[in-house]
């Protein structure tokens, strides 16, 4: 099968959203044969891997004129811009190799956003959109932990996912593509709700497969009480729930004193935070690390006693799968994506309700992750198997082969 894979996001240096496109096209290309089109600002990062990776077709698509201008300058706005600019002139890049390549299928990657555009509904091949997510919501008793700004976020991320649905460009790729891949099952809703034909709902293939680097042994110890770290890694932005976390953390210092939490990443929500550690008077056991190159936060990963992710909506949830790898137990809240890339097997599901009862549960598993070693070596040994089986290279490139055949047996009308 030939196979053209647009990832405007492709970094294999990272283990977010932006190391999927890679992960999807490095599995991809050991069954069929790949092109990627990818954005030239990738280039440092895939050259010096794409031999070894057998991806023997790469693509450069730039869009310097659009970013140059006054939109492309902006900081939200333009960033959009850019990317809507990028796919147009991507599937114009496409569509001209298809005339002499003759693709088999088409896959969009990245952004994997339900309401933005791709432009490839003007291709008369089988078309793959995904994985998409961002239709997920704050569960109801847990807004309170947004805070107003992160309120007012939510209401306009809500009223632009709905806006973006009427542009064309938008509503054709949903309505033209063959298969679209969600990452849960309230994107799966808002794509079969605004016109997708067929949709599968499978979050693991949203995650990164660099699971079969055997550089990340499980952990072997368990840290004593006085030892106990526990970590939060994503950006500082309401919806990602370390308010929840510092305040969890604020009554297992009560039972532990010697505990410690350190929160890796930056973001518009991180003043806020400063200011409630310090109003319950934690400056010296909560630690804002600030942005930490990938590696620095995987090696924290195997020192750490647990991550506490308790994310109101994450569509995915990748810190989650990482740790895991790391044989590191997780504490995370059943909703979003975390809700299905993990089970109470390898992780404690902190079922989401009012802001108070929450918060105690959260507390309540993270003392018990300490004073339970038992409880806790359970989870370290199993989480570290049960990620490798579910997201190695492997697994997503069998995951890929089913619905790549899906696709293509759908005919593009």
């Amino acid at each position: 099968m030939r196979v053209a894979i647009s990832a405007f996001a492709c970094d294999p240096t990272r283990g977010s959203e932006r190391g999927v496109g890679w992960a999807w096209a490095v599995a991809a290309a050991k069954r069929h044969q790949v092109v990627i089109f990818t954005g030239e600002w990738n280039r440092e990062f895939i050259e010096p891997l794409r031999e070894g990776a057998g991806l023997e077709d790469v693509v450069y698509v730039d869009v310097a004129r659009q970013r140059s201008g006054v939109l492309g300058r902006a900081k939200v706005v333009g960033h959009y811009y850019v990317y809507a600019a990028w796919q147009r002139a991507a599937a114009g890049a496409i569509e001209l190799a298809h005339r002499e390549q003759a693709f088999d299928l088409v896959h969009h990657v990245t952004y994997g956003a339900v309401w933005l555009p791709t432009y490839l509904w003007r291709l008369e091949v089988p078309v793959l959109l995904g994985p998409l997510g961002g239709a997920e919501r704050v569960p109801h008793g847990l807004r309170r932990a947004l805070g107003l700004q992160g309120v007012v976020r939510e209401l306009v991320r809500v009223l632009t996912q709905e806006m973006f649905a009427l542009w064309r460009p938008v509503r054709r790729g949903l309505q033209h593509a063959s298969l679209c891949l969600a990452k849960t099952a309230e994107s799966e809703r808002w794509l079969l709700d605004h016109g997708a034909r067929a949709v599968v709902q499978d979050t693991e293939l949203s995650i990164p497969a660099w699971l079969d680097d055997d550089c990340m042994p499980s952990l072997g110890t368990h840290p004593s009480t006085q030892d106990a770290v526990f970590m939060c890694v994503g950006r500082l932005q309401e919806f990602k729930g370390q308010r929840l976390a510092i305040e969890a953390f604020a009554s297992v210092r009560a039972r532990l004193p010697e505990a410690v939490m350190v929160l890796y990443g930056d973001g518009p929500d991180r003043s806020h935070l400063e200011r409630r550690v310090s109003q319950l008077g934690m400056e010296g056991s909560v630690v804002f690390a600030g942005q930490v190159p990938r590696d620095a936060a995987v090696r924290a990963m195997r020192q750490a006693t647990a991550m506490v992710h308790p994310a109101l909506h994450d569509s995915s949830g990748n810190v989650v799968v990482e740790a895991m790898a790391c044989g590191l137990p997780v504490i995370t809240l059943k909703t979003g994506g975390s809700a299905v890339l993990a089970d109470e097997r390898v992780a404690v599901m902190v079922r989401p309700s009012s802001w108070r009862s929450t918060v105690d549960d959260l507390a309540s598993a993270m003392i018990r992750i300490v004073e339970e070693p038992v409880h806790r070596e359970a989870l370290s040994s199993e989480c570290r198997s049960y990620a490798k089986s579910r997201f190695s290279l492997v697994a997503l490139g069998d995951r890929i082969e089913r619905v790549y055949r899906t696709a293509c047996e759908t005919v593009v009308e």
